[in-house]
């Protein structure tokens, strides 16, 4: 799977949570990984991004991001954490998001390249 085919809804969704289980294994959060900058000249869009002070595009490491990422999942499996919803439970849906993450995030190890994550509004 691309980057391209990555949708990370789910992660999304629990982001809040994800960032709770990643505060208790002592890892850097998920959502700092997230591309404010980004996602604000995309929002804003037409609306003149250059007359609003929008911070720079930020790059991530990412090593930084595969070690969070398995932190937060072996954290998931050693404490049989579910993820809930108002559709019903998204653990599996959850945790499979978060493995196409950390395969995403390996690539861009072995390739030496940067990343950021984007959340959709």
């Amino acid at each position: 799977m691309g980057s391209d085919a990555f949708n990370g809804n789910f992660i999304s969704r629990h982001l809040r949570q994800l960032d709770e289980i990643a505060t208790s294994a002592k890892t850097k959060l998920l959502s700092s990984f997230i591309d404010a900058g980004t996602m604000a000249r995309e929002v804003l869009d037409d609306e003149r991004p250059a007359a609003i002070s929008v911070p720079p595009m930020m790059w991530r490491d990412s090593n930084d991001g595969l070690r969070t990422v398995r932190a937060i999942l072996s954290a998931i499996a050693e404490k049989a954490i579910r993820f809930e919803s108002r559709r019903g439970d998204d653990t599996a849906a959850c945790t499979t998001e978060l493995r196409q993450l950390a395969a995403l995030l390996a690539s861009a190890v072995s390739e030496v390249n940067r990343f950021h994550l984007l959340v959709d509004m």
